[in-house]
């Protein structure tokens, strides 16, 4: 009896041994579309792994462009802000002096003294003293 299972089996498997032949050659168109369509994967993904690359680096160089462009604004800034600081502090320094001087009132004030006074009709030592020569010749 296990001579006759063994004789099975190897007629079983010659008969399995035509079907193997045949089903590879079957197969055949289905691994060529299968192998074009992986080489057409692979080609897909080395374009988008370039394009990814090619992106980067563009990103990196705008990247590098922005920072350069930012320090200079903030320079710029800075500077702008020490300027607005000085005219911050001349302004405060005119607003002092111009405090010290004086106001309408006391310039209005010194007008009418100056007016009472007539200044214009004032005399000099030296005329005084040529007065008194003369009076003093004359008498």
């Amino acid at each position: 009896m296990a001579l006759m299972q063994k004789k099975e089996d190897s007629q079983q498997q010659q008969q399995v041994a035509p079907k193997k032949q045949e089903m590879p050659q079957n197969l055949a168109p289905d691994f060529s579309n299968i192998s074009r369509r992986v080489r057409m994967l692979e080609e897909r993904y080395t374009k988008i792994q370039n394009r990814l690359h090619l992106t980067e680096d563009n990103l990196l160089e705008s990247n590098k462009k922005l920072n350069v462009e930012i320090k200079t604004i903030t320079s710029e800034l800075d500077e702008m802000k020490q300027e607005i600081n000085e005219i911050k502090d001349r302004i405060i320094l005119i607003v002092k002096e111009l405090k010290l001087s004086a106001k309408k009132d006391d310039v209005n004030v010194l007008k009418k003294y100056i007016e009472l006074w007539e200044p214009l009709k004032f005399v000099t030592r030296e005329d005084v003293e040529k007065m008194i020569k003369e009076y003093l010749g004359k008498s």
